[in-house]
């Protein structure tokens, strides 16, 4: 009885051993198939979000505007209101009001959109260009504030004075033609007014 039980104890022992073998072996092997398939498996990137810093740095870079810069005026006038320029072509760059009303085909002076010129009209031409405020300046440099002994050192001997009718200081003409011209008013030295175009910078009352 007694070896009975020791060979049944011992068949036990074994069928143990033999069982902890293949669940070791088990384990190995399902270890390893986990292994294969993490490998396998295929690898997701997963999207960061930008700082705004990132965003900036990496957008295409716009070029940079340029500055638009301000008409030379001359005796011929600026560009975009020339000296004979029939008004209908320009006429939507200004003021529809004119100083004196809205009629082109007497004498009337209209004030450009951007408020730094006007262009005296008769008979629907340009007939003289007017200039009020700093920013254009002449092709020598004279503008609007320069002073009188700039004038002066601009356009030299070129430089005629005349008797201003109203008590006024002398009015500066520099003559590029016989019928084309630059005309300057000063005041206390400086100058407040110029104008550029035909016998029309003679008039200086404007229209009136």
């Amino acid at each position: 009885m007694a070896e009975a039980r020791s060979s049944w104890g011992g068949l036990m022992n074994m069928r143990l051993g033999t069982m902890a073998i293949l669940f070791a072996v088990g384990g190995l092997a399902a270890g390893c198939s986990n292994r294969d398939d993490e490998a396998k498996a295929p690898v997701v990137a997963t999207a960061q979000p930008q700082s705004k810093d990132r965003l900036a740095t990496s957008a295409t870079p716009r070029p940079a505007l340029e500055a638009k810069s301000d008409p030379v005026l001359t005796a011929d006038g600026v560009t975009g209101a020339r000296i004979g320029t029939s008004w209908r072509t320009v006429s939507k760059s200004f003021e529809t009001q004119g100083a004196y009303g809205d009629d082109a085909s007497g004498c009337e002076t209209y004030l450009h959109r951007d408020g730094k010129f006007g262009a005296m009209v008769i008979e629907d031409k340009i007939v003289r260009v007017e200039v009020y405020e700093p920013g254009i300046r002449t092709a020598d440099g004279v503008g609007i504030g320069s002073t009188l002994a700039e004038l002066k050192k601009a356009y030299g001997n070129r430089l005629i004075a005349e008797k201003n009718i109203y008590d006024g200081e002398d009015i500066q003409f520099v003559w590029t033609s016989k019928d084309r011209g630059l005309v300057f008013y000063t005041d206390k030295g400086k100058v407040r007014f110029m104008a550029g175009g035909g016998p029309a910078i003679r008039y200086v009352e404007g229209c009136l």
